[in-house]
């Protein structure tokens, strides 16, 4: 209830005369914003598949695919993910992902929508109108440089923040090379409790070394 009702937090304003145009990972703001966000959202249904973004840092266009949210035997909710930007040619990208989460506010406010469901619970969304309405959202909480794939930065960021192993990390993101998670949110921009596990459809490529290198339930629509 916090979570989603609490609008006292800071807003962000950019200083005066600043240029708004920036990166996702580069305009995360210096403090915890979701929350704001999502107390900004009119529908329940829209702060649940929010929360889920923030929990989790899949891509919009897997949420679209639907999301599955369980709890397993030693109490932690878990999400499977069917990846997206999986390419067969170059070998890129997760066709699925698990992801033992940790214990936060995300999934301290999804947690009785999963129980209520008798432990297993399908969030589907994403779409267009969805984007549009957090947008919005965002915008009201004075985020308006933001966007769906922030929460995905952020989710980054927290994880980096935690010390989460390199490759586990990539595997939680979704992505097949060790290359792309530089890409996502730093250390110092976390703002939660980060502690993922998770586990992917095939290993975590590494960069080839260079020439100075050594090796190295109910659909919720």
């Amino acid at each position: 209830r916090a979570l989603v009702e609490d609008r006292s937090g800071p807003r962000y304003e950019p200083p005066e005369g600043t240029r708004r145009k920036q990166s996702k990972r580069g305009s995360l703001p210096h403090h915890e914003w979701r929350p704001a966000v999502l107390g900004e959202l009119r529908r329940p249904v829209d702060r649940v598949k929010a929360t889920l973004l923030a929990a989790t840092g899949v891509r919009p266009e897997e949420l679209r695919k639907g999301v599955e949210l369980s709890i397993s035997d030693d109490g932690r909710l878990v999400a499977y993910v069917q990846g997206a930007k999986v390419s067969q040619r170059t070998q890129g990208g997760q066709e699925w992902r698990r992801l033992s989460l940790p214990d936060n506010p995300f999934t301290q406010a999804l947690r009785p929508f999963v129980e209520a469901e008798g432990g297993t619970l399908r969030v589907v969304g994403g779409d267009d109108a969805f984007r549009k309405r957090v947008e919005r959202a965002m915008s009201r909480a004075g985020y308006s440089n933001l966007s769906l794939y922030s929460f995905r930065h952020q989710f980054s960021a927290d994880e980096k923040g935690s010390g989460l192993n390199d490759d586990e990390l990539s595997a939680a993101l979704g992505h097949a090379s060790a290359v792309s998670r530089k890409h996502y949110g730093h250390a110092r921009q976390a703002r939660g409790k980060g502690g993922v596990r998770a586990t992917a459809a095939q290993p975590v490529r590494s960069p080839a070394p260079g020439p100075d290198m050594g090796p190295s339930g109910p659909s919720l629509g």
